[in-house]
């Protein structure tokens, strides 16, 4: 009799269930040996898995044949064998501490290899879906850069007409507001509005300040620059394209990656007017530049990638700038020019900020 509509689709079906439980095997197999078996550390777990459960076999192999031989049932057979792991010998204390801490030490080693291994690929992990995270949306500024800054100023320093000095932690609080988010924007076509409104300028450096963070009560983070606050002038000028806010910084000491002389600084802050060095940061450890350049840095004898890395600038003596808005009467060559002089000369003590605010009142 021939096989009902109903039988032959019986048939399909479980023909197709067959060939599509062939085909994942096959690939979990595949996925297994590709991805599993080269690793070091899942290699020795999985092998440790098949040591367990091939001895458990074996052992239980051995018991069914041992109840056969002793006509015994094989309860009683496997009673046997475990009061026969539960004997006592006589062994020599040395040796068994030696295969304890032997024991103890594999055990470790193991552990610690296998926990290591997961920690990295959960970071090479997150760097790789940071990587391919879309770009920031930036929001539209519809403001002159100069109006923009006055506005921040008159948020983080409400009531104040003038000029006033604030001491480092009531500063670092000031900031918060001052540089709060957004910090960089798009503007429109033809517009006369700026991306990045708010600037540092000493002398001929100058940039945008668009990250900034708090790394201590009196320490912040600009962009790269670490500034540990000694002093801060805020003026809130009736023009108010003229605001600006001084910022001096005390040197801190070095990181140790590099022998820098007290010499060495000297002949900085004679050519540059303050001393400074250049290092990376790869989570809580530091680097050296050339490390952070390369991409790669040696850690425990293992070559670790630091492409994660942030590249940080420490000043080891004081130094100090302004902050105003982009396009302020200040963002001139006049101000590069002549301005480096005060800035320098406040540092050294051979006159005050007061004769600093003097000039800038001059633009």
């Amino acid at each position: 009799m021939l096989p009902n509509r109903r039988t032959f689709g019986d048939l399909n079906v479980r023909g197709n269930t067959m060939e599509y439980i062939k085909q994942k095997l096959i690939k979990l197999k595949d996925t297994f040996y590709q991805k599993y078996w080269p690793d070091p550390v899942w290699s020795k777990v999985i092998s440790a898995g098949i040591i367990t459960v091939v001895g458990s076999i074996l052992t239980a192999i051995y018991v069914l044949l041992k109840s056969l031989y002793d006509k015994v049932s094989f309860k009683t057979a496997t009673m046997q064998v475990v009061d026969y792991f539960k004997l006592t010998t006589k062994i020599n204390n040395l040796v068994l501490w030696l295969s304890f801490l032997m024991l103890t030490w594999t055990v470790y080693s193991f552990l610690n290899a296998f926990i290591k291994n997961i920690i990295s690929k959960i970071r090479a992990k997150s760097v790789v879906i940071k990587s391919i995270e879309e770009p920031k949306e930036f929001p539209t500024i519809t403001e002159h850069s100069t109006v923009f800054f006055s506005y921040r100023l008159a948020n983080a320093f409400p009531g104040q007409r003038g000029l006033m000095w604030y001491e480092p932690k009531t500063a670092v609080e000031r900031f918060k507001i001052l540089f709060q988010e957004p910090l960089r924007f798009k503007s429109e076509r033809d517009s006369d509005c700026m991306p990045d409104p708010i600037w540092w300028f000493r002398g001929c450096s100058n940039s945008c300040i668009d990250e900034f963070k708090v790394l201590s009560k009196t320490k912040i983070l600009m962009g790269r620059r670490e500034i540990e606050i000694k002093r801060v002038a805020v003026c809130i000028s009736d023009l108010y394209y003229k605001c600006f806010v001084y910022v001096e910084a005390k040197g801190e000491k070095q990181t140790g990656l590099y022998s820098i002389k007290p010499e060495d600084i000297k002949r900085g802050i004679n050519i540059f007017g303050f001393s400074s060095e250049e290092y990376g940061l790869l989570g809580k450890k530091s680097i050296r530049r050339e490390q952070y350049d390369d991409g790669a840095t040696i850690i425990k004898d293992k070559v670790v990638d630091t492409t994660s890395a942030e590249l940080r600038i420490r000043y080891l003596s004081d130094y100090n700038f302004i902050i105003a808005a982009k396009q302020s009467p200040y963002n001139s060559s006049k101000f590069d020019i002549e301005s480096l002089n005060y800035l320098d000369d406040i540092l050294q003590g051979k006159q005050t900020a007061e004769n600093l605010f003097k000039f800038l009142e001059t633009f």
